[in-house]
This record gives C-alpha cells, sequence and structure tokens, in this order.
C-alpha cells in the first residue's frame, strides 16, 4: 500500500512539474507565438521575408504555418521520419525528404504534392540547381540522382557501392559531388541528360561531408573518424592541403567568397584558415566538443 501511495504521489509530483513547466513555457515574455506538432519536431525554417514557417517531426510530419498567427496552412504526412525541407528561390515551392525514401515537391500555397522522387532507401540530402529546374537527391540506396523538377521524372543516376551520405551542384550546375560512407567521393559531369564520373577521390574512411568552394575549382571533404580536412583539386583530383584536428572533425565550410575556411572539431576548436594557404590557423577553444551542425 506504502508503494501504491509513493507511485501515485511520483506521478502528481511529476504532473505537476510538466503543468509548471508548460505554464512557465506560456508566460515566457519572449514568446511570440508557439506552433504545435504531433511529435518532437526535428527542424524548421523560415521563407525569406520570414512570413511562413516550415516545420517537421518525428511522426513524419511536414507543415507550413503562418509566423504571425501560428495558424497551420497545410500538412503533410510522410511515411517514416521527415530528415529536412528547402524553399525554392521563388518561394513558390518546398522540397521535403523522407527515411521513407522519397522527396516531394510541394505547392507552398496549397501544400499540393507536384512530384513525388522515389528512392530505394532513406533520403540523405537533396539540392535545388542553379535555376530549379532540377533536384539532385542522396540515399541510402547508394545512389545520387537528378530529377526534373517539372514532373519529378529522373534525369540521371549516379550509383556508389555504399549510402551516399550527401550531394552537390557545382555554382555552375554542370558538375556534381557525392560522398559515401567508405570513403569515395565522386565528381561527375552532367551535361543536362546525363551525369558522368570524372574524378573519384578515394580515402580512407567515410566522408561526413564535403563542400565545394564557391569557384567551383576545390572541393573540402572532412572525416569523422580522424581529425582531417582535405583540399581537393576539382580539377585533378589531387590533394591541395590537408588540415588537422586532434580529434574527429564534425563540419568545416567555406567563407563566401572562398578565403577562408571554418573547420570544427570535438578536440573543442573552431579553426579559422585561409583558403587558398591554409596553414596556422587561428583557433577558438571551447569547453565541450564542438558538435555537427
Amino acid at each position: 500500500m506504502k508503494k501504491a501511495s509513493r507511485i501515485v504521489s511520483l506521478m502528481l509530483v511529476l504532473a505537476l512539474a510538466l503543468v509548471t513547466g508548460v505554464v512557465a513555457f506560456a508566460q515566457s515574455p519572449y514568446l511570440v507565438r508557439s506552433i504545435a506538432h504531433p511529435d518532437a519536431v526535428a527542424g524548421a525554417i523560415w521563407n525569406d521575408d520570414e512570413s511562413q514557417i516550415v516545420s517537421w517531426s518525428v511522426d513524419g510530419t511536414l507543415q507550413l504555418s503562418t509566423a504571425a498567427t501560428g495558424e497551420v496552412v497545410w500538412s503533410l504526412l510522410f511515411s517514416d521520419v521527415v530528415r529536412g525541407a528547402i524553399w525554392n528561390d521563388a518561394q513558390t515551392q518546398v522540397l521535403g525528404w523522407s527515411a521513407d525514401g522519397s522527396a516531394r515537391l510541394i505547392d507552398a500555397a496549397t501544400g499540393d504534392v507536384l512530384a513525388t522522387m522515389q528512392n530505394n532507401d532513406a533520403v540523405s540530402s537533396v539540392a535545388w540547381n542553379n535555376d530549379d529546374t532540377l533536384i539532385l537527391t542522396a540515399s541510402g540506396d547508394g545512389s545520387a540522382r537528378v530529377w526534373d523538377a517539372t514532373d519529378g521524372s529522373e534525369v540521371a543516376l549516379i550509383q556508389h557501392t555504399d549510402i551516399v551520405r550527401g550531394a552537390a551542384w557545382n555554382p555552375a550546375g554542370t558538375r556534381i559531388l557525392s560522398y559515401t560512407g567508405d570513403g569515395i567521393i565522386n565528381i561527375s559531369d552532367f551535361d543536362g541528360t546525363d551525369a558522368t564520373v570524372a574524378l573519384t577521390l578515394t580515402n580512407d574512411s567515410g566522408i561526413l561531408g564535403a563542400a565545394w568552394n564557391p569557384a567551383g575549382d576545390r572541393v573540402l571533404s572532412w572525416r569523422s573518424e580522424n581529425g582531417d580536412v582535405t583540399i581537393w583539386n576539382a580539377e585533378t583530383g589531387q590533394q591541395a592541403a590537408v588540415l588537422s584536428h586532434a580529434a574527429a572533425v564534425n563540419g568545416a565550410a567555406w567563407s563566401d567568397n572562398g578565403s577562408r575556411i571554418l573547420t570544427w572539431s570535438a578536440d573543442a576548436y573552431l579553426a579559422v584558415r585561409r583558403g587558398s594557404h591554409p596553414d596556422g590557423p587561428s583557433r577558438t577553444r571551447h569547453q565541450r566538443p564542438v558538435q555537427p551542425g
């Protein structure tokens, strides 16, 4: 009886703590609007004028809400976790992708699905080309695929032998970078109708991320298994430089003009390096490891 009484008391304490937390959240002087999802929210993005918010949750829901009122304009349900969403440049369409293998092109005004691009495994990343006429997907089925953004038909396939963790267009939209869990980076030429692998860059462990520089003549890649960040010549496939941290690298990025490189690591440092001569970084110390973005 005493045990049952203690359980009831504990439940009352937890319930009170939950209610108190909700009330505190609702009464926060900084709260402008709250928007509910059926389950944990995994991510959200503004549109350009910050009047609308696209958000997604682990239950497979993708929704668009009005920022001023919190009103949900439309909501879609995928059959698995939604991994992300992006706007097109014109802000008229939303592209969402999921662990169910699909990427869906959605009319931002109505929520109507304009096209569904189906892969055979979870979608890792998506990217529009420079004029929003083509969509690039990377998938756990070992593929990077180019799709027609008008009707969702497949235009080109780049096949890998392991999970493709990500893919990206060069700034001109003429080359495709794709990278995998087995350490392979492919740079493929795209002529508008087909993609042909031009260079294969080989690493001894899986690639966590890779990115073109703004000029499209260098590629930056990083691995979580060690502290190396590699700069590659995108024309020859040769290594231009290897930048080191003392522990696993969690992310890296070019500056807007390509003159500097930012890297962050489990060694608790951010490093800022010159993009052309990357030795001698300026470093910022964190008290804890800097996590992936």
